[in-house]
C-alpha cells in the first residue's frame, strides 16, 4: 500500500501468516534520514516546561520526511512531567523553525531495558500531543541508529509512546 502524505509517498508493507492473518506491518519513511541543526538545551527544555538539568543535551532537529526536534530527557519522570509551553514553542519556531513546518518536539528516554519511551507535542501544528507519531518515530530511529556503532542489521528499538 502507498499513502500520499505531506512528506511524500509512504509505503506500508503488510505480512501475513499462512492463515492469511496479518502478522506485521512496516512503514517505510518517505525520505532518507538527515540531521538539520540543533536547538539549544535551554530553549528545548522551555518548550516542554522542564529544567536544563532534565534534558541531556541540545535538541537535534532531524527528518525522515518531516522535521522534528528530538530531545532526550534524563528519566521517565521528566518525560511524564513534560508539558508544552506555547510561548517557548513560538520562540523556537521563530528562531529555529521553518516557514512551512511548525516546530514539533519528540521528547524521549532510553530505558535500560532497551525500550525508548517517547511523547510528541506539536501545539503550533494544532497537535497538543500525538499518541501515534510515525514520522517522529522514523526521525528518532534514524538518530538512534546514527549514534549506535553496531551493524544496522543488529539494531532493534522498541518505541513506546507514553501519553
Amino acid at each position: 500500500m502507498n499513502f500520499e502524505q505531506g512528506a511524500g509517498i509512504v509505503e506500508a508493507r503488510v505480512a501475513t501468516e499462512k492463515s492469511d492473518e496479518i502478522s506485521s506491518c512496516a512503514i517505510l519513511a518517505p525520505q532518507k534520514f538527515y540531521q538539520r541543526h540543533s536547538i539549544p538545551q535551554s530553549a528545548a527544555a522551555s518548550c516542554v516546561s522542564l529544567s536544563d538539568k532534565q534534558i541531556l543535551d541540545d535538541a537535534v532537529v532531524a527528518s525522515a520526511g518531516l522535521p522534528f526536534a528530538l530531545v532526550q530527557v534524563v528519566n521517565l519522570e521528566a518525560l511524564r512531567s513534560a508539558k508544552p509551553d506555547i510561548t517557548a514553542f513560538e520562540y523556537c519556531n521563530e528562531h529555529y523553525g521553518y516557514p512551512k513546518e511548525p516546530i514539533c518536539i519528540m521528547i524521549y528516554y532510553c530505558s535500560e531495558s532497551g525500550v525508548v519511551h517517547a511523547r510528541m507535542p506539536g501545539p503550533l501544528a494544532g497537535i497538543y500531543e500525538d499518541p501515534a507519531t510515525g514520522s517522529a518515530a522514523a526521525s528518532l530511529a534514524g538518530l538512534l541508529a546514527s549514534r549506535d556503532r553496531r551493524s544496522y542489521a543488529l539494531l532493534k528499538y522498541e518505541i513506546a509512546q507514553d501519553v
